[in-house]
Parts: C-alpha cells; sequence; structure tokens
C-alpha cells in the first residue's frame, strides 16, 4: 500500500461552480501538477488498484458533488498510474475508466480552515488462490 498526503489542497465542487472557464482552467492544471508531483514520490503498487481518494474539509460535500470535485485528481492519478505500468503517456482524461483500477471516495471532517486530500493505492488479489 502506498499512501499520499497532499496539504493546503481544497477541491472546489465543479457542478457549482459560476467561475470562468480560463479560472476553472488554471485551477484544473495547478491540480493535477500537484498531484502529478506528489505521485513521484511513492512506489506504485502492482495493478490492480483499488484507489481511495479521500477529502479532509471543515465542511463535507454530498455524494455526487464529491465525484466532481475529484475529478481532476483522479485523471492525475490514473495517468501517472497507468503510465508507470504500462509505459505509455495517456491522453488527458482517458486513464480512469481502466478496469484495472477501482475508485473509492471518502471524507474526513477537520475541525478548522484545515484542507487536504489522501490517496492510498492498494493492491488486491485478481486469483482465487491469492485469496486464500
Amino acid at each position: 500500500m502506498a499512501k499520499i498526503t497532499i496539504p493546503r489542497l481544497e477541491l472546489k465542487s465543479e457542478a457549482n461552480s459560476t467561475d470562468h472557464f480560463r479560472v476553472k482552467a488554471k485551477r484544473h492544471k495547478i491540480q493535477k501538477a500537484i498531484v502529478n508531483a506528489y505521485m513521484r514520490t511513492v512506489q506504485i503498487p502492482p495493478l490492480p488498484l483499488v484507489i481511495t481518494l479521500t477529502r479532509h474539509a471543515p465542511r463535507p460535500y454530498d455524494d455526487d458533488n464529491i465525484l466532481i470535485a475529484f475529478k481532476y485528481v483522479r485523471d492525475a492519478v490514473s495517468e501517472y498510474v497507468l503510465g508507470i505500468a504500462d509505459n505509455k503517456i495517456y491522453k488527458p482524461g482517458r486513464a480512469d475508466n481502466d478496469q484495472r483500477i477501482k475508485w473509492e471516495y471518502c471524507q474526513e471532517k477537520t475541525t478548522q480552515e484545515e484542507y487536504l486530500i489522501t490517496i492510498e493505492l492498494t493492491s488486491f488479489p485478481t486469483h482465487k488462490q491469492d485469496l486464500a
């Protein structure tokens, strides 16, 4: 298992955002760059993986907003993980539907105006003999 904690990364629900498209594009580019930088610091477990994305913030999002808020983080993680595993470069937004990755989302409440995310990558067995 590998675990990454990214401090001070505040995710915004894109479904409720009225920001100008250039502001959104800049935010997405920054999120992906930060995630890529942190992904380089860990050893990626072998595929298939369960990747758990956790948002730590004072106020939780509802079910649909948490998925949308993690959109660009999910893209960056999947592009990095599969790029390492397959030794190729994936087009933006195309790697996150790979069947070798199962996605889970969590939220934890923080006490103050503290925002961070954690990314956990865990291998899971694919054969019955691996389960014994």
